[in-house]
């Protein structure tokens, strides 16, 4: 069983014993929405809109990289530390780690997912 002892009390296990099929599940998600992000602001860049996002101005400029090579680097690193995350959360035995990677990748999802709509809103109006 996956529940862990707290005293006398069997805690119920995460996510009704799916906790690792909902882990990747959000790896998956927010992999696709960091892939829809790289992709709609490829598209905006080659529209001519203007990146805005200071933590890609600043390392197009430190690493003398244009801004969509900037972008990719950052998506790349990005998709390795969410992967990472998925990664120590499924081979924990700790009930908060296993809370706190599932907590974070949600985060990471929501977050994406409404880059993206944000994205595509203006690429379409």
């Amino acid at each position: 069983m996956e529940g862990r002892r707290r005293g006398l009390v069997e805690a119920p296990p995460l996510l009704g014993g799916r906790y690792t099929l909902g882990l990747y599940a959000l790896l998956l998600a927010s992999i696709a929405f960091t892939t829809t992000d790289f992709m709609t602001s490829f598209l905006a860049l080659n529209r001519g809109f203007v990146e805005g996002n200071s933590l890609l101005t600043g390392v197009s400029a430190a690493y003398s990289l244009s801004t969509i090579g900037a972008l990719l680097v950052t998506k790349t690193i990005f998709i390795g530390g969410i992967s990472a995350l998925a990664a120590v959360g499924a081979k924990s035995n700790e009930r908060t780690t296993k809370k706190l990677m599932l907590a974070s990748l949600t985060i990471f999802v929501a977050v994406f997912a409404c880059v993206s709509a944000n994205n595509l809103y203006w690429l379409v109006s």
